[in-house]
């Protein structure tokens, strides 16, 4: 699905209360048969696990001290997973949106715009969401990229 609109119309903001990075002012939103609008930080922790989101700019994103297998590995650390098993699924995601798996140790500064925008999008892929909200984020990744990409997020 996609939701267009002029700059300015709340097109990011929808998604940023959708992914409940922000609160709604009002009105519900329902996730898996469940209202999810007021539920505190603990009660939502499921649903978190389910919604990724991806930024439009990821330098703003991505903590700057993390290596790029550290920002992959991160949400499923949070999830509970073996630090084994982080890594081998880190590299694994990597791989898939064209990383190449010897950067894993590279900080953030490292990489072009187009790079940092595919690590954001394996750190919101790593935990095969229900829901991922793309906030144009293919915005600064390079049109070769961009087709794989976009079959990669289809599968």
């Amino acid at each position: 699905m996609a939701l267009t609109g002029p700059s300015g119309s709340g097109k990011s903001t929808l998604g940023r209360c959708i992914a409940r990075l922000e609160h709604p002012t009002s009105g519900e939103i329902w996730f898996d048969g469940q209202n999810i609008s007021n539920l505190n930080n603990r009660r939502l922790l499921p649903f978190r696990k389910q919604i990724q989101f991806v930024f439009q700019d990821a330098a703003t994103a991505l903590n700057p001290q993390f290596s790029a297998a550290e920002i992959v590995e991160e949400p499923l650390l949070i999830a509970g997973w073996s630090a084994q098993d982080c890594r081998r699924r880190a590299l694994e995601i990597m791989d898939q949106v064209q990383l190449a798996t010897a950067w894993a140790n590279r900080r953030v500064s490292e990489f072009s715009g187009g790079q940092r925008q595919r690590l954001a999008i394996a750190r919101a892929l790593v935990l095969d969401p229900q829901l991922l909200i793309l906030d144009e984020a293919l915005s600064g990744v390079d049109v070769s990229i961009q087709a794989q990409l976009v079959n990669l997020l289809l599968q």
